[in-house]
Formats: structure tokens, C-alpha cells, sequence
């Protein structure tokens, strides 16, 4: 498996083609407990010299990481788990507004085998209509285990 991951690395691949509507900014919110005004409150947002409700940074890095995760099982199979080991070196440089579409891309940074798992570094970048890059993730670590009883 390492091999085959590892011929991936630096190939970018989109993980995230979206928008976020105010419903789903907000129900979030609620979830997470994280209300701060400029996310639920549209002339708070517009006081701090933002055009409108400004979506949650960990909705979007959320959506960003689940894409990359995804796309990873798909290329490792059902036998394998997939857990977040490390994150670093995330940086959002821009509000995203409600409905605003952004991409998101990952690559593969490098791949190690450490006893009895898979170690795979991604980075991750996103960009706002325009091309005009808002988000990035230096560094993510997955782990990778192999559930199959078989030896």
C-alpha cells in the first residue's frame, strides 16, 4: 500500500466543490456551541466590516478534511480505518459567505509505514470563485490500519 500511495504524491485532487447556506452555518453553530455573532448575527458581521453572516472556519475545514478522507478510503478500500492522527499549519485568510461556492483540493504530502499502520501526510488548499485561495492545510496526518483478519 505504501507504494501505491506514495506514487500519488504531490497529484492534486479535488475534495470539495461547494457552498454553504446560512441554515447549515447556523445549525452548526448551535451544535458546536460556537456563537459568535459575526456567524449568526448579519448586522454584527456588517459592524465588523464584513459584508454579511460569515460562515464557521471549522464548517469549512470540516467539509475540506472529509473530502480528503473520503477520497482516501477510496483509494485504500473498506478494509482499512481511517483516523486523524495531526493536524497543522491551517490558515484562513478570508471570510466565505453563505452560498459563496469554493473548490478544495489535497495532495498527498508523503507516505510511512510505522509498525502496524500506514502513516499518509495530505496538505490541503481551498479557493474562492476566482481562483483566489482562503483556505489551506499544511499538514493533516491520517493514520491508516488494516481491519481484515486476515494475516
Amino acid at each position: 500500500m505504501v507504494e501505491n500511495l506514495s506514487r500519488l504524491i504531490g497529484d492534486p485532487k479535488l475534495v470539495c466543490d461547494t457552498s454553504i447556506s446560512q441554515a447549515d452555518n447556523q445549525q452548526f453553530c448551535e451544535k458546536t456551541g460556537n456563537n459568535q455573532a459575526i456567524h449568526l448575527d448579519e448586522k454584527a458581521a456588517q459592524e465588523k466590516n464584513f459584508e454579511t453572516f460569515v460562515i464557521n472556519g471549522l464548517l469549512i475545514s470540516s467539509l475540506v478534511k472529509t473530502g480528503a478522507s473520503q477520497w482516501l478510503q477510496t483509494l485504500v478500500g473498506e478494509d482499512f480505518s481511517i483516523a486523524e492522527v495531526s493536524n497543522k499549519e491551517e490558515q484562513q485568510t478570508q471570510a466565505l459567505y453563505p452560498e459563496q461556492r469554493f473548490t478544495a483540493f489535497s495532495r498527498i504530502k508523503g507516505v510511512e509505514q510505522q509498525d502496524d499502520q500506514t502513516l499518509v501526510t495530505m496538505e490541503h488548499t481551498a479557493w474562492l470563485e476566482g481562483e483566489e485561495v482562503f483556505l489551506t492545510v499544511g499538514e493533516q496526518v491520517f493514520s491508516l490500519k488494516n481491519n481484515s483478519k486476515s494475516e
